[in-house]
């Protein structure tokens, strides 16, 4: 909300639209925390939310909502994040990925990813992942420096 000032005074009216970046910020911190419901808020009813270890999307937030549920029955995600920026009608998100298993033992190196988010009205409608193959060296120099390597942060 903002404030505007009319007459003598303060009237607050609010700001249609939202801040894109702040959002796929908020979705991080949701994921980090495996806070599946409020995660499935900040989507759209259709959203397309990729499936790494199958190679393929999930559509839609009951079957994101299956998806989630099982990956973190067995895993604990850690996605550091770095630089947030708009792009054209998309957020991008530069991070590593982590994932941790129930004995707190890392689950393969972490992986730099470029995420595109794309959003329908104040929604995240797509999340597209690219492979840690296809970050650029440009898209390296600005993932986030000293990020947890052999366990969670606490």
């Amino acid at each position: 909300m903002s404030n505007v000032r009319s007459g003598v005074g303060l009237v607050w009216e609010p700001v249609m639209g939202c801040d894109r970046v702040a959002r796929v910020r908020s979705a991080y911190e949701r994921f980090n925390c495996k806070d599946i419901d409020g995660l499935l808020a900040l989507m759209t009813g259709d959203v397309a939310w990729p499936d790494i270890a199958e190679g393929e999307e999930r559509h839609g937030r009951d079957a994101l909502r299956r998806y989630l549920t099982d990956v973190l029955a067995f895993t604990t995600p850690l996605a550091t994040l770095g630089d947030v920026f708009e792009v054209g009608d998309a957020v991008v998100a530069l991070a590593y990925h982590e994932a941790y298993g129930d004995d707190g033992r890392l689950l393969g190196p972490p992986r730099p990813v470029s995420e595109r988010f794309t959003f329908r009205g104040e929604l995240i409608d797509r999340v597209e992942l690219t492979s840690p193959d296809q970050v650029s060296d440009a898209v390296r120099a600005r993932l986030p420096q000293g990020h947890t390597r052999g366990g969670p942060a606490t």
